[in-house]
């Protein structure tokens, strides 16, 4: 059963996953039952995040050095809890918890971390030197980031509503970390007109360019 911590395998730290859960979605559905009807009407509401918790044995050959792994362990997924499971799935977590050790053996001590987090594939990415449209899987709006070449002689592109200004070369729209820089890293977000990220849909979404010989669009797909 394969399993990560931020891309690095646990046994690095001396730990042994013994178990793990996931939980459903919070507030996957929303309706109101109105007095008088049987039929219920259905709200707009926002998904939220599941809860996740993982258990492992830290086994070294002192007692100091198994504090020390679950110390190392603990800061690193304070940092950033990005987890990939048995279950053959990524999460994007953040650190909710973790449970006192307990000592199962002297050479063996058992901790519980839990998260919220949500469920996510492998990142995807299409090419597109034209407009056209990305058939984005999952089942879920997912944020994406964007990768623009101008075409040539161009200094202003457009994708899908959006317009960048004084362009000399690659722009990325970045919707994860909600940042818009050029090549260089230089800050171009006040060259866009931009009042929202790209958010894709399941399924297939039209993509309209201008002044772009080529963009690069990814994204992690999402499932409830």
């Amino acid at each position: 059963m394969a399993i990560r911590l931020n891309t690095i395998d646990p046994s690095t730290y001396g730990a042994s996953l013994l178990d793990y859960s996931v939980g459903s979605c919070a507030d996957i559905n929303k309706y109101l039952a109105p007095s008088g009807r049987m039929q219920p009407v259905k709200l707009k509401s926002k998904v939220g995040l599941r809860k996740i918790s993982l258990t492992f044995d830290f086994s070294a050959n002192t007692a100091q050095q198994i504090v020390t792994n679950i110390s190392d362990v603990t800061a690193a997924l304070r940092n950033e809890a990005n987890l990939e499971l048995p279950d053959g799935f990524f999460y994007a977590c953040e650190l909710d918890s973790v449970s006192a050790p307990k000592e199962k053996a002297p050479w063996i001590q058992q901790v519980t971390f839990n998260f919220v987090g949500y469920r996510h594939g492998a990142l995807a990415t299409t090419r597109l030197t034209r407009s056209g449209s990305v058939n984005v899987t999952g089942n879920y709006d997912t944020v994406a980031t964007v990768k623009l070449t101008p075409s040539s002689g161009s200094s202003t592109m457009k994708y899908n509503g959006i317009t960048i200004s004084n362009v000399s070369g690659a722009v990325t729209i970045d919707g994860f970390n909600t940042t818009v820089k050029d090549a260089s890293g230089n800050n171009k977000f006040r060259d866009t007109n931009i009042t929202e990220w790209p958010v894709l849909k399941p399924g297939s979404n039209s993509i309209t360019l201008q002044g772009v010989s080529q963009a690069e669009i990814s994204y992690y797909p999402i499932y409830l």
